[in-house]
């Protein structure tokens, strides 16, 4: 990584070993930040409290914070053939994340499907009811299966209460669409990313941070692809 490098990119490791172990350390200490402190593989819907987004909205997979994370593309410049390990945007792709935040009633795993998927316009995420009738933690759900986007969605927006069948070990909290649009709830107010958009759906929206330093876009997860 310091001779070679990824990309055309090399780790910087300074002009003495303390120097490289200082960078080493900023480098673990920001895994710590973006990760480790919370156990997480993936990013995890932390979208409550922007102004003009409603709570936890299921588009936060497109991008929170006011960025559009499918508009992170190769421009060149940044190692050879950048532009060909670029992933490809595909609109039909289902994806779902494999961890979320572990707190109470917490949102579900970011994932992207196609709007004949989801349905249209999706929802956002409220943590507010427990489940009804349902001992907490006790609904396993072993996997996510196409019918998870038409049932356990959908059908969460039609239930009364919680149905706990998000993911496993849920305590409480359910899909709604309350302050959200016909359209569905947005991801953003306001999109700083170049060329980027707010997103009322999911659909092409697979390019959220993994990872242990949260690698996001199709360019940098490309690179990733490519070169490991």
């Amino acid at each position: 990584l310091t001779s070679t490098g990824i990309g055309g990119r090399r780790f910087l490791h300074g002009n003495s070993v303390e120097a490289g172990l200082v960078n080493i350390a900023a480098f673990l200490a920001q895994c710590m930040q973006e990760t480790i402190q919370y156990d997480a593989c993936d990013e995890n819907n932390w979208s409550r409290g922007l102004a003009g987004v409603p709570d936890y909205p299921v588009s936060a997979a497109c991008g929170q914070a006011g960025q559009d994370y499918s508009q992170y593309r190769c421009f060149g410049g940044e190692g050879p053939n950048s532009r060909n390990v670029q992933c490809p945007i595909d609109n039909a792709m289902v994806s779902i994340a494999s961890s979320w935040a572990s707190w109470a009633a917490a949102p579900p795993p970011l994932f992207c499907a196609p709007r004949s998927m989801t349905g249209g316009g999706t929802p956002r995420w409220s943590f507010q009811a427990s489940c009804a009738g349902v001992p907490a933690g006790s609904v396993s759900v072993p996997a996510f299966p196409d019918p998870y986007l038409s049932e356990a969605l959908q059908g969460q927006l039609q239930a009364p209460s919680p149905l706990c069948n998000a993911y496993q070990g849920q305590t409480g909290g359910q899909y709604t669409m309350e302050g959200c649009g016909s359209d569905g709830c947005p991801n953003a107010d306001r999109v700083d990313t170049a060329g980027g958009r707010a997103h009322t759906d999911v659909e092409g929206c697979c390019w959220w941070g993994r990872g242990v330093i949260q690698t996001t876009g199709p360019c940098n997860i490309g690179k990733l692809n490519y070169y490991l």
